[in-house]
């Protein structure tokens, strides 16, 4: 299946912003290099990036080696829209084309985490 190219830059929610990785975004930061999140206007949370993150994001790059371009279905970061912290990420790991539908995992930092009480 032929997918096409990604025509937005980000997603935007009510609470979230969701902007694609790139390799250049993943190869900087694995270098420590946070330029490129500077020239997005993004900070990093409290403990972004996290050891699950810099495990991944080879792993990303590797899967934006796959396509021509961005299509969509390769990884984001998760940005909190209040203070345009950066919080986790996302990506496709799988679609079933029979049912169309995807399978979608994210991480989110320890201190975005809300817990809920038991009751």
């Amino acid at each position: 299946m032929k997918v096409k190219k990604l025509e937005i830059d980000k997603l935007i929610t009510e609470r979230l912003i969701l902007i694609p990785y790139t390799k250049d975004l993943c190869r900087n930061i694995l270098k420590g290099d946070y330029r490129d999140l500077e020239v997005l206007n993004l900070k990093r949370g409290k403990s972004w990036p996290d050891a699950d993150v810099l495990d991944t994001l080879p792993r990303i790059i590797n899967n934006l080696n796959k396509v021509e371009h961005p299509t969509g279905y390769e990884s984001w970061m998760i940005i909190k829209k209040e203070t345009s912290e950066i919080i986790g990420d996302l990506g496709f790991k799988g679609f079933n084309n029979k049912e169309k539908n995807i399978d979608l995992g994210y991480g989110i930092i320890k201190e975005e985490r809300v817990m809920q009480k038991k009751q």
